[in-house]
């Protein structure tokens, strides 16, 4: 896995140095959708279950800066720096004996930074108004994940009064245990791919990231039954730059034509 982040950091930073002659750098900032879809199993209160379900983590934001290059008329390839803060909470009522309830609210926060490499296309409407388009790898790293779980336990008689309580619990879903082994996984590979319009310097762009990895922390393990996959949509307003490197040729040939005049 160090691999292949070097790997993509040194392609995004060969591009970062590229000399291209057209240049567009993008501020964008909107709404976050983050899904997770958890197979496996949970064993709750002494009953295992079998697990087939998606989590919704919303609602949630996300800011980023983006540099397209442009390579042909039209074609061009696009990197980026992204920060996604998505969060969930769930609240689930649980009959128990002797007429009683457990009330278990769970929360989840979770942070982390995309970096997309993806191959762009630009199609002029008019001159003021542009389409675009662009597909390509994400990598994902997980900044934090926590979770804080509050059960209420309710409903006993007078006699069972003592019984009434609430208990709170909260873990970093990256932390790792004596086996190093961790909830959630921090990297993921995901596939991408988005829709823009641009008028004049105003974007509203729409994308979708699909993560290709098992983000379960103890996915190797052989007694593992549980596999958690990511997915992310986006939705956001932004402002791009546009502006041209100074192309060396030109300037030689501007410059042997006032010498010539001289």
């Amino acid at each position: 896995m160090k691999k292949k982040i070097i790997l993509t950091v040194a392609f995004a930073a060969a591009m970062l140095m590229a000399n291209q002659s057209v240049a567009q750098i993008s501020l964008t900032a909107g709404y976050s959708g983050k899904n997770m879809t958890w197979k496996g199993e949970r064993t709750q209160h002494g009953v295992t279950r079998a697990i087939d379900t998606a989590m919704n983590f919303g609602p949630g934001y996300y800011i980023g800066l983006s540099y397209n290059y442009k390579l042909d008329e039209g074609l061009g390839l696009m990197s980026g720096l992204y920060f996604n803060h998505n969060w969930q909470r769930v609240s689930n009522d649980f009959p128990l004996a002797l007429g009683a309830n457990l009330n278990r609210v769970i929360s989840d926060t979770v942070m982390d930074i995309s970096v997309p490499i993806a191959v762009s296309y630009s199609y002029n409407i008019t001159e003021p108004i542009a389409v675009y388009a662009f597909a390509g790898p994400t990598l994902h790293f997980g900044l934090q994940a926590t979770e804080v779980q509050i059960d209420t336990y309710s409903g006993y008689s007078d006699i069972l009064a003592s019984k009434n309580r609430t208990e709170v619990f909260k873990r970093d879903l990256y932390r790792k245990n004596e086996e190093g082994e961790s909830f959630y996984s921090r990297f993921d590979l995901q596939l991408s791919v988005g829709l823009g319009v641009r008028v004049y310097g105003a974007t509203l762009q729409a994308s979708y990231s699909l993560g290709l990895l098992n983000r379960c922390g103890y996915a190797d393990k052989m007694d593992n039954k549980n596999s958690f996959n990511m997915s992310q949509f986006y939705v956001g307003l932004g402002y791009s730059y546009s502006f041209d490197k100074p192309d060396k040729d030109k300037d030689k040939n501007k410059n042997k034509k006032k010498s010539r005049r001289r």
